[in-house]
């Protein structure tokens, strides 16, 4: 799996999320989770981040994922729609 699959949860994230930094940081959440990319490289994809920011994203939104029910259904949603 590719930075492809980032192209692919972009375009799947902005259809259940109206909000586009939302849509942005979980879509990079799932690249990093999905992709055996390195923070680099999922950051020169993105633009505009850091490596460490592709980083902290991934550990803000898996603690939201653990806190947050409506949140995690939502990611799941989008994982089963990526088919993976």
């Amino acid at each position: 799996m590719g930075l492809e699959l980032g192209v692919r949860s972009c375009e799947n994230v902005e259809k259940e999320v109206a909000d586009k930094r939302l849509s942005r940081k979980i879509a990079i959440y799932l690249t990093r989770k999905l992709t055996s990319k390195t923070l680099n490289e999922i950051a020169n994809f993105y633009g505009k981040i850091g490596d460490t920011g592709i980083s902290q994203i991934y550990r803000r939104v898996e603690f939201k994922r653990a806190e947050d029910k409506s949140f995690n259904k939502l990611i799941a949603k989008i994982e089963d729609r990526l088919n993976v």
